[in-house]
């Protein structure tokens, strides 16, 4: 946004310039016809604006979903992501995805770290990473399109945030948190 103001006054600063020294040595009827060198100035400058305005007006009615919301073969995904930026998928859609999952006590049992009740009505959710380690076991092959999926847009961007930030996970850590 910056960028665009900057250069608009730029523009506008040499646009005046010109319609001066036009004034300055061709009087009115010159500064008259150099008026349209404002409109071809700043036509791009106000389409850039624009498109600007546009881009944050679709981003600010967008955020509250930015990285919640998610959809896999038109099942919808409400994905919840905590403090240390973990991603929790619910395991009542992953059921509907894959078609069968083991009961929420095993994977309670299997999963200690990255298994949790949240939300209301409480539900389970499997975190990100218990997540890909539960779909490499599954042999379906829903499972294995669903774990690639699920890597690539769920798993993989939460890791690589939280490398950014240097967050370290530990199963000790997150069963204490919860």
């Amino acid at each position: 946004m910056l960028r665009i103001v900057l250069r608009a006054l730029v523009i506008t600063a040499l646009c005046s310039l010109f319609c001066g020294a036009a004034w300055y040595f061709g009087g009115v009827t010159a500064f008259l016809l150099s008026l349209p060198i404002f409109a071809v100035g700043l036509s791009r400058v106000i389409i850039d604006l624009l498109a600007e305005l546009r881009h944050g007006a679709r981003k600010l009615a967008l955020e509250h979903l930015d990285g919640k919301y998610f959809s896999y073969l038109g099942v919808s995904l409400q994905v919840l992501e905590d403090e240390e930026h973990c991603r929790w998928i619910p395991i009542s859609e992953v059921r509907r995805i894959v078609g069968s999952a083991a009961s929420d006590r095993a994977l309670e049992l299997t999963y200690p770290g990255g298994w949790r009740r949240m939300g209301k009505p409480e539900q389970g959710y499997l975190r990100d990473d218990a997540l890909m380690t539960y779909l490499a076991k599954e042999p379906s092959m829903k499972a294995i399109k669903f774990k690639n999926w699920a890597q690539r847009n769920i798993a993989f961007p939460a890791v690589r945030q939280r490398q950014r930030l240097g967050i370290h996970l530990t199963d000790a850590s997150v069963k204490d948190r919860g």
